[in-house]
């Protein structure tokens, strides 16, 4: 078997907080104990060649790859976080204060919708707080039609409750929930943003940038209105925040720019994992037991 082609892979551990990584490396056998096959051609090159056999594990240990290349697995669905989850006591309401049942209205990010925010939705009932869903199936609409949308949701929630509303918004839906936030102070307690960004909310991947352009074409065809010609919305998002704000963040955002997340009107606190994951990590769930804690604001 041939010395290792090696490749480094970050694999962020489940279960630990403090970013250990693992390195693996890939195994090739050589050409004379290949198996052979003359059929088989060489696509790149348009000629024969042997049927290499590859495998993949764990380094030696101290070993360090020959080859300087960093493969970074996507992780879409947040396998990492959401097994995390499950084997953290977090989930069962542990470390976290028990909540005294004020509401929290949970918003869901760009191209997603309540369905996303069911984990969430149910730990938050389990630990003591009355959580309510956006009624958003697909946040996609246009900024002010979504914030008609939510000011009418908000208007339910705090005639039921009878008492202020917390927000917790993923990406976009935190960004709405400060731009509601600043238009109607006084229904609301406070604004917690999952990966928002609150600074940029155009500051994304290139990828989002293309989901973004096929929405902004839906919405000028339906609305006949442009995502970058929101006018209100965007001075309303530019202003300080009218009721306390908090921005929890994650470095290795594959989404958003992290930094369109800081802005020093706003507390940031950052954790580890990804975009998607923000929303099933249990870092996070730490965190809004500790803010959503806080006391109330006066009247």
């Amino acid at each position: 078997m041939s010395s290792l082609a090696a490749f480094r892979i970050d694999a962020r551990v489940s279960s630990a907080p403090n970013n250990r990584s693992l390195t693996y490396c890939l195994y090739r056998h050589p050409p004379e104990t290949a198996r052979p096959d003359s059929a088989a051609l060489d696509q790149g090159r348009g000629r024969a060649g042997p049927n290499y056999l590859y495998r993949v594990e764990a380094c030696p240990a101290g070993h360090q790859p020959t080859i300087p290349e960093r493969v970074k697995l996507w992780d879409p669905l947040a396998l990492r976080e959401m097994t995390a989850l499950v084997r953290d006591p977090v989930l069962r309401g542990r470390g976290v204060p028990h909540g005294d049942g004020r509401p929290v209205l949970l918003v869901p990010g760009f191209l997603s919708g309540d369905w996303s925010l069911m984990v969430l939705h149910s730990w938050l009932q389990r630990v003591g707080y009355r959580s309510f869903l956006s009624g958003i199936q697909l946040n996609v609409a246009h900024s002010e039609h979504l914030i008609a949308a939510l000011r009418g949701r908000l208007k339910q929630v705090r005639e039921e409750t009878g008492s202020r509303v917390s927000f917790v918004g993923h990406s976009r839906g935190g960004v709405l929930s400060k731009v509601l936030s600043s238009r109607v102070p006084d229904s609301v307690e406070q604004v917690i943003g999952l990966g928002s960004p609150f600074a940029d909310q155009f500051d994304v991947a290139a990828l989002t940038n293309v989901a973004v352009g096929v929405v902004k074409t839906a919405n000028q065809l339906r609305f006949g209105r442009r995502f970058h010609s929101e006018g209100r919305f965007a001075h309303d998002l530019r202003q300080p925040p009218a009721v306390p704000t908090t921005s929890i963040y994650t470095r290795s955002d594959d989404v958003v720019n992290f930094r369109s997340c800081l802005r020093p009107d706003i507390p940031a606190m950052s954790v580890w994992g990804s975009h998607n994951g923000m929303i099933v990590n249990p870092e996070v769930y730490r965190l809004l037991g500790r803010l959503l804690a806080r006391p109330r604001r006066s009247p």
